[in-house]
């Protein structure tokens, strides 16, 4: 599975840019995880660049969900870790990326979204207040 997100960065030297994100982890409800890719030379076919984006998430209580945040880039070969500081922003943006979807949690539980998805899988998913952390190796 692929998604693909629009993106944009001050340092790009477009300003905004297309990611294609190859799905590695889809084990709802406990993780996700993603290789992001662009399509370099226009061919259609992304090249991935080795660093995997993860969330984890372990119901802590039954209104309540850990979240892990993790960014490795240990697989980045040898060649992009030349033209790519790594890591190439601080940790504090893991931190912000998690206060950024607990925010869109609680507006989806305050318009009704987690009785949606009671439905479509049978069970209540872990929802509600978060406790976080972020690791980056």
């Amino acid at each position: 599975q692929m998604f693909r997100m629009a993106m944009y960065h001050a340092n790009h030297p477009n300003g905004s840019y297309e990611m294609t994100n190859r799905v590695a982890v889809f084990d709802l409800p406990r993780a996700i995880s993603w290789q992001p890719g662009q399509d370099i030379i226009g061919d259609g076919k992304p090249q991935f660049g080795g660093w995997t984006w993860r969330y984890d998430l372990v119901a802590a209580e039954p209104s309540r969900t850990e979240v892990t945040l993790a960014y490795d880039w240990t697989a980045v070969p040898p060649f992009l870790r030349e033209h790519i500081p790594l890591p190439p922003f601080p940790v504090d943006h893991l931190t912000n990326s998690l206060r950024h979807l607990a925010e869109l949690v609680q507006q989806a539980l305050a318009n009704g979204v987690s009785a949606r998805a009671r439905r479509a899988h049978g069970e209540p998913p872990p929802a509600g207040a978060f406790s976080m952390s972020s690791t980056s190796t």
